[in-house]
């Protein structure tokens, strides 16, 4: 056989081999992931280790329409999560990110297989695209933080178009109905920092007792007496600022010593209080000698039920006051704390016809003040 036949015959050979060979088809399968959600967030109301505590969960869906049913979310290894009928949910928006809205139809565990291992399922209505939504978990019997300190504690957000069974509860745990998904990670601190958590600041200050008085003016001018009328000066207001918690007190005296009262060293003539010191108050009359002091209604930002006492209360009646000596005597009380709390007082002179003339009358009385703390 020559070489022409031999190539021939390895030809025809090559071909009858090629026609028994069966045709191989390669099937490429392609498992469906879920997509990522655009952000996604677990936050814990106390992160101390042991602690059991109350949440807030967020997530974003991506820009893909999908009708949603369900969220399930899957807690770090170690946190301990309660039975079914511990969880309970919320939309509370205290403390959620700027722009979230409450995440729409959320409900808490429908049944006991809605919790599976480390993953909760929450039943949801149909999530907008883009849209920040939250909700709390407002029972802390239903979640405690790990008993440990650790760092970078992982969990997993996952909505579903499935209520019955997503990311794997339910009772086919087939994670079926899966559609956007993220993974998130927390961190548990230690449990007792000094005497509070590891997630607080002990906070201590002190409050010093405070208390400010002031007399709106130092002069009281009755300018010239008549016996036509009783003369009243503008009132000064005695002015107290305090915290102290039991109230505050007002006091006047005359410290004139045996001169109390509208003293003239020229005319050798002093006007006497009227009514005396420690008398009921008297409202001063027409051409009668007289010398008194009147308080009035205390007004302020706080003024605590304040009392003016029985021998100096004008109750707005004109040139009705009480009379001092030189032992402090009570005008007001207060029984709480004040600010700015004015008491406005006035006082009041008369003569009579026989009162000798001077233009050196003057008197001087004493105002003080305290705190009850």
């Amino acid at each position: 056989m020559n070489i022409k036949k031999r190539l021939r015959s390895f030809s025809s050979y090559v071909v009858a081999l090629a026609l028994l060979i069966p045709t191989v088809s390669i099937l490429l399968t392609q498992t469906a992931n879920a997509a990522s959600l655009t952000n996604g967030m677990v936050r814990f109301d106390r992160m101390n280790a042991s602690q059991a505590t109350t949440g807030t969960v967020c997530a974003t869906p991506n820009a893909t329409v999908q009708t949603e049913a369900a969220v399930a979310v899957t807690f770090p290894t170690g946190y301990t999560l309660g039975a079914f009928g511990t969880w309970s949910v919320g939309t509370t928006t205290t403390g959620w990110p700027a722009g979230a809205a409450a995440w729409p139809g959320i409900t808490a565990p429908s049944a006991s297989n809605k919790i599976s291992g480390q993953t909760v399922q929450f039943t949801s209505t149909d999530l907008t695209i883009s849209t920040l939504y939250c909700f709390n978990w407002t029972s802390s019997t239903a979640m405690s933080i790990k008993s440990s300190a650790t760092n970078n504690n992982t969990g997993v957000i996952t909505t579903c178009s499935n209520a019955t069974d997503c990311a794997g509860t339910g009772s086919g745990g087939t994670s079926s109905g899966n559609l956007d998904t993220i993974n998130w990670a927390t961190a548990s601190v230690g449990a007792t920092c000094s005497t509070v958590g590891c997630d607080q600041i002990l906070v201590s200050a002190t409050v010093n007792p405070s208390f400010s008085f002031a007399l709106s003016s130092n002069v009281a001018a009755l300018g010239p007496l008549s016996t036509a009328a009783p003369v009243a000066a503008t009132a000064v207001n005695a002015t107290v600022s305090t915290n102290a918690t039991h109230g505050w007190q007002i006091w006047g005296a005359d410290l004139g010593g045996g001169s109390a009262g509208l003293h003239s060293t020229v005319a050798s003539k002093t006007i006497a209080y009227s009514p005396a010191a420690g008398s009921s108050v008297a409202t001063l009359s027409n051409g009668v000698e007289g010398y008194n002091l009147g308080a009035g209604t205390a007004t302020g930002t706080t003024c605590n039920s304040v009392t003016d006492d029985a021998n100096f209360i004008s109750g707005g009646t004109s040139y009705r006051g009480g009379g001092l000596d030189g032992t402090l005597r009570s005008i007001a009380t207060s029984t709480g704390v004040a600010n700015a709390c004015a008491l406005p007082l006035t006082v009041n002179a008369s003569i009579s016809a026989t009162t000798p003339a001077a233009t050196d009358y003057a008197g001087t009385m004493t105002i003080v003040a305290a705190g009850s703390f």
